[in-house]
């Protein structure tokens, strides 16, 4: 697959199948994508995105392409990515001790978090062809009686 998509997220199930789910809160999810970007992947997705504070959205969701098959020297660092995730991973670690994660807030602030995440990330999973299920609309909509994971 030439993208990954990860997310904490769990109501991209349904609009976003390839997603795959980080268990745990935002931080959790920034270190895996640190992973992936210090093996040659390259954010698509700025790892900040919303301008949301750590101790306010329990959600983060990072779109990543894949380092080019079949390169035989070392893996190449894209250090534009490196930078924009080292600077999110210290912005995170302002808030050690306050940030939020799924469960710590109540469940229709934290479903009313989940819908803004999906909003701002809608339009560039449609763009790479990663929005599979129906519009955005229709997903929120079908989202009233989603449960709580």
């Amino acid at each position: 697959m030439k993208y990954e998509f990860l997310t904490n997220n769990i109501l991209y199930r349904t609009p976003v199948p390839m997603a795959s789910l980080v268990e745990g809160g935002a931080w959790d999810v920034l270190v895996r994508v640190r992973d992936r970007v210090h093996s040659g992947w390259s954010l698509l997705t700025h790892p900040l995105y919303g301008n949301f504070q750590p101790n306010q959205q329990p959600f983060r969701s990072v779109l990543l392409s894949r380092p080019p098959e079949g390169v035989a020297c070392p893996v190449m660092l894209d250090n534009d990515s490196v930078n924009l995730l080292e600077d999110a991973l210290a912005v995170y670690r302002k808030y050690e001790g306050t940030r939020v994660s799924p469960g710590d807030i109540p469940e229709s602030v934290e479903r009313d978090f989940a819908i803004v995440d999906i909003s701002l990330l809608h339009e560039s999973l449609d763009r790479y062809g990663l929005w599979e299920t129906g519009t955005l609309q229709e997903c929120i909509a079908g989202l009233s009686g989603a449960g709580r994971r």
